[in-house]
């Protein structure tokens, strides 16, 4: 799950990547 992780955060790396961050269930 962490892989998926990095690759929404390296997809999503605009001004959402500090939500994804954030947002960690």
């Amino acid at each position: 799950a962490k892989d998926a992780k990095v690759i929404i955060f390296k997809k999503k790396r605009r001004k959402n990547y500090r939500r994804t961050k954030g947002h960690r269930q």
